[in-house]
């Protein structure tokens, strides 16, 4: 859903991008390490919808309580100033343990939920219900091979 929203906006010709937030991560990493941090992260603060995808799907996000700070500094960026889509897995009130740093968290759910819309999909995936639907129909044709 978040993909097609960003989609749609590419297609309206908004400036996008897209982002998982474990390769987010890492790429501000390595400006740290290269000391090209402010140009990386225009590179998120820029576009006009920004989507960080899965966080929480990757544990490189907790290798360290500094990313907190970097992906505070994208949120911070952002604020107020451009749309950001962000999917993930870790509800708001495990986001803290989660990014190890808890007070840098509550600002950043404070600025990711202040004018935001909040879709919570609670219930099975759509890819387990295609499979299963998939699999229903290859076992009624092998049956029906089975019994000509």
């Amino acid at each position: 859903m978040a993909k097609a929203l960003l989609l749609l906006a590419c297609q309206h010709l908004y400036r996008c991008r897209y982002v998982t937030a474990s390769f987010m991560l890492r790429d501000l990493w390595s400006g740290l390490a290269d000391d090209s941090l402010e140009d990386k992260l225009k590179a998120y603060v820029r576009p006009d919808i920004l989507l960080i995808d899965e966080i929480g799907f990757d544990r490189l996000e907790q290798e360290s309580t500094s990313n907190a700070s970097l992906f505070f500094k994208v949120i911070e960026g952002r604020y107020g100033k451009s749309s950001t889509i962000l999917t993930t897995n870790v509800d708001f009130t495990a986001m803290g343990k989660y990014l190890e740093d808890p007070v840098v968290t509550a600002a950043i759910v404070d600025r990711m939920v202040h004018h935001a819309v909040i879709i919570s999909i609670d219930g099975p995936s759509l890819r387990m219900h295609e499979s299963k639907r998939l699999n229903r129909t290859s076992h009624k044709k092998e049956t029906a091979s089975k019994s000509k």
